[in-house]
């Protein structure tokens, strides 16, 4: 590929995983993200990042994230915190394809689209923690390790 060639693929989903992120080096009081790994093959992994505790356009674009892809008529998370947990528990439609935009020259691949399932079910889940707030979610920068069943 050419400097500054674009290139557009598409990939199945075959997981995904909400994290909380910091960023790396952040003065104290930066407001976290909501990392989202989507599982495109074994150890393979395109990224996003949404915007809970942030203000003015990147919370806008949070808010539309999540009322286009959660559970209809449920509030919108305040807190990174919240956002986790509230995907974790099945609040958000499952991705099934992403598309993803690769420029040569560019440290980092962008999702343009995602493609859902269907929208969610409330679960009993889900009600407690919209109900009781937010239990903490532990932060984590990559993906778990869930290979436990692979005999080697």
């Amino acid at each position: 590929m050419l400097s500054g060639e674009i290139r557009d693929e598409e990939y199945d989903v075959e997981r995904v995983f909400y994290e909380i992120h910091v960023k790396r080096n952040a003065d104290e009081g930066t407001p976290r993200t909501m990392r989202i790994d989507y599982e495109i093959g074994i150890g393979q992994y395109k990224s996003e990042w949404v915007c809970p505790e942030h203000k003015g356009y990147a919370r806008r674009k949070f808010e539309k994230f999540w009322r286009d892809h959660a559970c209809p008529d449920r509030p919108v998370p305040n807190t990174v915190d919240e956002a986790v947990e509230w995907a974790r528990l099945g609040a958000l439609a499952v991705p099934r394809r992403i598309t993803v935009r690769r420029v040569t020259g560019e440290r980092f691949d962008r999702i343009l689209k995602v493609e859902y399932g269907g929208v969610p079910e409330m679960t009993d889940a889900l009600m407690f923690a919209l109900e009781n707030g937010p239990a903490t979610a532990p932060a984590s920068s990559a993906p778990p390790e869930e290979f436990d069943d692979i005999p080697f």
